[in-house]
């Protein structure tokens, strides 16, 4: 009988992307079916195909349909797993003795034919650009949000993990370009970059007012918040020149396509 590996979103949308590759790729080697489950994420709420395709791997499904029925799944809500870390119960039907949090797939016991997997993945940046791919309808979007020339990125995270702004602002006006920018999760940053130099101050995606907290954790549209991330990485990815908040998985990636000149996109 055939053998699963359900992932289940968790985090920001890198840390998500970094789980399903981590999946993918036990999946191949192990010849496992993917069921990726990001729509009951807290934080994406989405299929994943609403806004990605996965290039190199095709043996994967956005829904519970294709499980054996004899298997009894039921789906296991990310929010329960959480707060209680079940064990096994006969009641719920679940089909393993413990719920693997964040855990290597390879811990759990070779006969389980359900595998869950819950996290990162060792947010693995490589696999991310070899397999997850933004699709064509996405991509219209994002182009109808983009610059025509040169420009600085400055990806500037100051939410959940804050960064000195004046730091920033000193790096705008070093810039050697005339126009710059900002991708932000603080609601505030941009007036204060505008009202901080003479430069042209270029802002597409205005954050979510978050006070203080990520903002994927507290906006009600999921919808535009992925959007918005997506055109913001598109466009500090192709920026001239790219300063970065280094705390952050978002930067974290786009350092890594710029340096290979390669990207999800």
């Amino acid at each position: 009988m055939n053998k699963y590996v359900i992932c289940q979103g968790s985090g920001g949308l890198i840390h998500m992307l970094g789980g399903i590759v981590y999946c993918i790729e036990y999946c191949k080697l192990h010849r496992h079916t993917l069921i990726i489950d990001v729509k009951n994420h807290l934080y994406f709420k989405h299929n994943f195909d609403d806004f990605f395709y996965i290039e190199g791997f095709s043996n994967y499904f956005t829904n519970y349909d294709s499980i054996d029925k004899s298997y009894h799944f039921h789906r296991i809500p990310l929010d329960y797993i959480a707060n209680n870390n079940p064990e096994y119960s006969p009641t719920l039907g679940y089909m393993m003795k413990n719920i693997n949090v964040g855990k290597s797939l390879d811990s759990y016991p070779s006969e389980y034919k359900i595998k869950i997997y819950i996290g990162h993945g060792g947010n693995n940046k490589q696999n991310i650009l070899k397999y997850i791919r933004v699709k064509p309808s996405i991509m219209k979007i994002i182009l109808e949000n983009t610059l025509n020339c040169k420009y600085t990125g400055i990806h500037f995270r100051n939410t959940d993990r804050p960064n000195n702004i004046n730091q920033y602002i000193d790096k705008i006006k070093n810039s050697s370009h005339d126009t710059v920018y900002i991708a932000t999760d603080d609601y505030t940053a941009y007036n204060i970059f505008k009202d901080s130099t003479t430069k042209n101050i270029i802002q597409y995606t205005k954050p979510f007012n978050g006070n203080g907290k990520a903002i994927h954790m507290v906006t009600d549209d999921h919808y535009q918040l992925n959007i918005n991330i997506l055109i913001d990485i598109y466009n500090l990815y192709n920026s001239d020149i790219f300063i970065d908040s280094p705390s952050s998985l978002v930067s974290q990636l786009i350092k890594y396509m710029r340096l290979v000149k390669s990207s999800i996109f």
